[in-house]
């Protein structure tokens, strides 16, 4: 089964997580329950029975994926404009999270990386690795073709969608 299909369900049950934990904070039981009950609630609270030992992933590349989804392809679509200036000021070296496969010339400036990024992630433009089940790949098509293409491990990924996530917070709080 390629890796990638697995996200949506990882999704799903990252989702019913949250709300377990949203759902015992109003009720007050928040600090009585344990990662376990969380996990057994949410377990319950899908019905579906599925047993988690059955997924490949060794990180939960689902959250991952929502997550750089919510960052990147979410806020263009609802500022209904290219809104990658703001990237600008986002200080990363490249080679922290991504080995340059194809298009290092598309992305002289950082800010770049953004736009095809989120090409990527919305047109479901990735693939995680059948053997090692970490490495994750990444590309971009212009007409037809691929232009741009990365290379990362899963925990990098996540290390980068977190950075991101801070240069947002860090600048909401300037306005």
């Amino acid at each position: 089964m390629k890796l990638e299909k697995e996200i949506p369900t990882w999704a799903y049950i990252n989702f019913q997580l949250l709300y377990q934990i949203n759902k015992a904070k109003d009720n007050g039981e928040l600090s009585e329950l344990t990662v376990s009950d969380l996990i057994n609630n949410t377990s319950e609270h899908i019905g579906s029975n599925i047993p988690l030992e059955s997924f490949y992933s060794p990180v939960n590349s689902g959250s991952v994926f929502s997550f750089l989804y919510s960052l990147l392809v979410v806020p263009k679509e609802l500022f209904k404009k290219e809104n990658y200036d703001l990237f600008k000021e986002f200080e990363f070296k490249i080679e922290d999270y991504f080995e340059i496969i194809k298009g290092r010339n598309l992305i002289t400036q950082n800010f770049k990386i953004f736009r095809l990024l989120r090409n990527s992630i919305s047109h479901v433009n990735y693939e995680i690795d059948t053997n090692d089940k970490f490495t994750v790949t990444l590309w971009n098509t212009n007409n037809g073709s691929i232009d741009f293409k990365l290379k990362s491990d899963i925990h990098r990924l996540s290390n980068f969608a977190v950075e991101i996530a801070k240069f947002y917070i860090a600048n909401n709080n300037k306005e």
